[in-house]
């Protein structure tokens, strides 16, 4: 898991990747590029849990902003018909 959150956190992913790519069995030492597959792993995570925590950060930004346009309206103290009236003035002009 510290490995998997050093890759999301892009700080330092690559000395992760090869040291997973490097790394071999239970008591045995590391080979060089042992598992080169493992690059392809390292790249997608690191793309997906981009993506995954891009698309959280701009929900927290739009739904703050749309609780900040309700304060600023004052809206959530009118009625429906209050909210009516005052579209329909907002069409007027």
């Amino acid at each position: 898991m510290t490995t998997l959150f050093t890759v999301v956190t892009t700080e330092g992913w690559v000395d992760m990747m090869w040291k997973g790519v490097d790394a071999n069995k239970i008591n045995l030492s590391a080979e060089t590029n042992r598992n080169v597959l493992y690059t392809g792993y390292f790249t997608v995570f690191l793309i997906v849990s981009s993506i995954i925590l891009l698309n959280l950060f701009v929900g927290v930004i739009i739904d703050t902003n749309d609780k900040e346009k309700e304060k600023l309206l004052n809206t959530n103290k009118l009625t429906t018909l209050q909210l009516e009236y005052s579209d329909t003035l907002v069409k007027c002009y």
